[in-house]
């Protein structure tokens, strides 16, 4: 069985040579990286946090990211972890059901090691439901399919999607991915929102500046690996993917990783130049 595609035409294209000179113009940006992914190395990447919007807006973002993976040791599994937006089924979900499509073609969900961490993580459930017009994860997957392209016949990923969650359960659901050593944690997260659409406007001078400062907090907390920090510091903020990126610090850390890496950061309106409303992207590796 399979989860079709519903973000292309609107997150990205449908047809998949225009998808594949899409990314390719995010590598090529002159904000992006610059260059294709290269050749492999012996490198472990074990987190990563990239945002999950339109390509038009967050592509050259996610394009550092990505060309980290498409350069770094292939895992097993790429645990892909974004937030519910639509609070539909269980609070912490999975997908072992269906395998995954976009224009690039299937990507498979490794189910067997799926249903080993649903063992040890009890509250992650098998609930399609959270999934059905979710799109954070599946924004994720031509990228991952564009890096990962010399070896996508191995490509596996397991889907989780977060909606209510306390601290101690993202520390759970970190504790139990560190039980496996070949795998990376890719989150999907969006920093602040701003603007009227998103009911944020504790300012309306400087905008651009004061949103800067709004997010330099918060990246400085992943930075410096202070999960609780972070925690307390974004409970205010609009920020879509507190969850996601609390596992993937605290999974990183299980491995020595004590500090991250800003590969890039942007706001929406660096790009529209409406700044009335405004969406701000980050990347971050764990390596």
């Amino acid at each position: 069985m399979i989860r079709n595609y519903i973000g292309a035409d609107f997150f990205y294209e449908n047809d998949s040579r225009k998808l594949s000179k899409q990314i390719e113009d995010c590598f090529y940006s002159e904000k992006g990286p610059g260059e294709l992914p290269g050749l492999r190395n012996s490198k472990i990447v074990r987190g990563l946090i990239v945002p999950h919007a339109s390509y038009n807006y967050s592509g050259i973002c996610s394009a550092w990211g990505y060309k980290e993976i498409g350069e770094s040791k292939f895992p097993d599994v790429f645990v892909i972890i974004g937030s519910n937006h639509k609070g539909q089924g269980s609070d912490f979900s999975t997908c072992l059901s269906k395998d995954w499509a976009t224009p690039f073609g299937k990507v498979s969900v490794a189910r067997s090691f799926g249903r080993r961490l649903i063992e040890e993580f009890p509250k992650l459930k098998d609930d399609f439901t959270a999934f059905e017009s979710d799109y954070s994860i599946e924004v994720q997957l031509p990228f991952l399919q564009y890096a990962t392209r010399d070896r996508i016949g191995e490509l596996k990923i397991l889907p989780i999607l977060i909606n209510n969650f306390s601290y101690e359960d993202c520390l759970k659901l970190a504790d139990s991915l560190s039980n496996y050593d070949n795998i990376c944690v890719i989150s999907a997260v969006d920093f602040v929102h701003y603007g009227p659409l998103y009911n944020y406007v504790p300012f309306i001078h400087s905008k651009k500046s004061n949103i800067n400062e709004l997010d330099t907090k918060c990246i400085e907390y992943i930075l410096k690996m202070d999960s609780k920090g972070f925690y307390n510091h974004q409970s205010n903020l609009p920020i879509c993917g507190t969850a996601p990126t609390l596992v993937c610090m605290e999974f990183s850390k299980y491995f020595g990783i004590k500090k991250s890496k800003l590969l890039n950061y942007y706001v929406s309106g660096d790009v529209s130049g409406d700044y009335n409303n405004s969406v701000s992207y980050a990347t971050l590796l764990f390596r």
